[in-house]
């Protein structure tokens, strides 16, 4: 949709969509537990392992030899490629640092996509929506 710079969508503000994926989410979670596990694993996987790695790669390379993984060099002096030589030890330190900071907000992130206790969240979800609507349901 497009928006003026005085326009609001006002369904993405109320985040409608996230709350019709979380619904979906929620039904997965709850139709099929197994496979809702598998798809958040695999999402941890993916995301976080790859992003920690490709993190850590990154500063360490920038500190202790100049190079990113893509760009090869990226500290020059007159044209010439320059190593840095940060101390190995302490590039590790700070890549490890980053990487942990990164984890934890990707934990985030990942919470709020698939929650670890789907399947618990949806079940409290549908037993207070048939609690309010005074719905007897099977033991």
């Amino acid at each position: 949709m497009s928006l003026s710079r005085y326009d609001i969508d006002v369904q993405d503000y109320l985040s409608y969509n996230y709350a019709m994926y979380k619904s979906k989410m929620y039904t997965y979670a709850i139709s099929k537990p197994t496979a809702y596990g598998e798809m958040r694993e695999n999402a941890v996987k993916k995301i976080k392992y790859e992003a920690v790695e490709r993190m850590f790669k990154t500063i360490y390379n920038v500190l202790n030899l100049g190079t990113m993984e893509n760009n090869g060099s990226v500290i020059f002096i007159d044209g010439n490629a320059v190593k840095p030589g940060y101390p190995q030890q302490l590039c590790s330190k700070i890549a490890l640092h980053l990487s942990q900071l990164l984890d934890e907000e990707l934990n985030k992130i990942l919470e709020i996509v698939l929650p670890e206790d789907g399947k618990t969240l949806a079940e409290k979800r549908l037993a207070t929506k048939i609690a309010g609507q005074n719905i007897d349901t099977p033991l």
